[in-house]
Order: C-alpha cells, then sequence, then structure tokens
C-alpha cells in the first residue's frame, strides 16, 4: 500500500495549487479535470483532503475545485472572532475568483463545510445549479486506515479557524430559504453525530425544497464520503449529470 503522504502528494500533483486572494490573505485550491464545475468544501478541522478519495473519480466527468477554506490546510487564517458568516464571506470571495460571474456550478459541502456550503449558496443564488450535503467519523474500524489516521493528524494540526459552535448552529437553517439551488443530502446510517436525526434532517431539507435527492448509506459513518467513497462517488455523478430544473 502506498504511503500516506506519498499517495497525498501524487493525488496532488495530478491537478493544479491556485491561490486566491480574499480579505484575510490567501485561499489555496486544488483542481482537477475539465468538464462542469464542482466545488468542494472539506469539514472542520479538514482541508480538501477531506475528499482525497473523491477528486479523481469526479474529475473524470467534473472540473473539480477543493478549496481550503481559510484557516484550514495551506490557506490563511481570517481575524478572530470566527464566525460562519465570516467564513462563508471569505469563501464566496474565493469562488468568485476561480468562477467569475455569471458562471455557474454545483457545490458539496462535508459536515461543516455543508453548513458554510449553505450560506455560500444562499449569497449566490442562482449561480449554485446544485448543493449536495454530506453529513472523525467512521463506522468500521478497518475504515480507520493509515490513511484516515495521517489525514487527520495533519488536518487537525494545520487548523487555525475555531469552529467554536458552527456544527451545531442553526446557520444552516436560517440559510435555506435563500438557496436557490437544488438540494441533495447523502447521510451515514451509522453517523455518530447526526445519525439519529437523520429523518428530521431530510424533512428539514425536503420542506426546502420537495425535490430533494436523498440517499443514506447504511453501512458508513460521518465521514461517508471517505468510507463509502465508491457510493458517494456514483452518487455525485448521477445527480449532478441530471439537467437543471
Amino acid at each position: 500500500m502506498e504511503e500516506p503522504r506519498s499517495h497525498v502528494a501524487r493525488i496532488e500533483s495530478l491537478g493544479a495549487r491556485v491561490v486566491t486572494e480574499v480579505a484575510c490573505g490567501d485561499m489555496v485550491w486544488r483542481v482537477w479535470g475539465a468538464g462542469p464545475p464542482l466545488v468542494l468544501l472539506h469539514g472542520a478541522s479538514g482541508s480538501w483532503t477531506h475528499w482525497i478519495r473523491n477528486v479523481l473519480p469526479l474529475a473524470g466527468h467534473l472540473r473539480v475545485l477543493a478549496a481550503d477554506m481559510p484557516g484550514y490546510g495551506d490557506s490563511d487564517a481570517p481575524p478572530e472572532p470566527h464566525t460562519a458568516d465570516a467564513l462563508a464571506d471569505l469563501v464566496v470571495a474565493g469562488i468568485e475568483q476561480m468562477l467569475p460571474a455569471p458562471a455557474v456550478f454545483d457545490l458539496a459541502g462535508f459536515s461543516m463545510g455543508a453548513i458554510i456550503g449553505g450560506l455560500v449558496a444562499a449569497r449566490l443564488g442562482a449561480r449554485v445549479r446544485r448543493f449536495v450535503l454530506l453529513t472523525l467519523m467512521l463506522a468500521r474500524p478497518e475504515s480507520a486506515d493509515e490513511l484516515a489516521v495521517t489525514l487527520q493528524i495533519d488536518n487537525v494540526a494545520r487548523s487555525r479557524f475555531r469552529s467554536g459552535t458552527i456544527p451545531v448552529s442553526d446557520d444552516l437553517l436560517r440559510a435555506l430559504p435563500a438557496i436557490r439551488a437544488h438540494l441533495a443530502g447523502i447521510w451515514g446510517g451509522r453517523d455518530a453525530f447526526t445519525g439519529h436525526h437523520l429523518v428530521e434532517s431530510r424533512q428539514v431539507l425536503a420542506t426546502a425544497d420537495p425535490t430533494l435527492d436523498a440517499a443514506v448509506i447504511e453501512a458508513a459513518g460521518h465521514w461517508v464520503n471517505y468510507e463509502a467513497a465508491d457510493e458517494v462517488n456514483r452518487l455525485l455523478e448521477e445527480w449532478l449529470a441530471r439537467p437543471a430544473r
């Protein structure tokens, strides 16, 4: 098996590293593939590597833009206090440089990235075509392999954004009425954080978008895009290939 950091470096080398200038300094992106654009936002204490098992399969059909949100990974940290709204404003500024208006794109957010993604989608309106929410973090002990452990150790060491209460806030709920994108959700059935709220979560999203696409991957935990990467990649490719409403 490939050594974890060599694996990360190899996947990164297959794409491009792009730096955008936002109010707090550099916001760093990794980009692979060509086609309709898909922006990926990672979770708390993360980086683009939360999507390590998704970027190359998705890049076969899409232009994949994976952010290090400000305060994470290689991106500069914003000044405190750290809030969801301030972080979303910075992410929007980065997106507007990567995908200048009037470009339309799809958006996927994992864990806290789904909350920030909701605020981003509300700000950018019809420019976000589909918004997929994926809500460390693993259901099966064997999923905590050397790569998963290494990614989390490295990501936590580089995190400078204080997520505080954002993951348990109502920021996303308040943003939902302003989101014009078609909504979709993927959950791990054994998610220790949200598994006991799956029915409620689906109802909330379906109220905002009655045409919601939703899937529960029963054997997966919170980090569903890592633990059940093949199924997540299949769902994203299927849903994102559909024409806009």
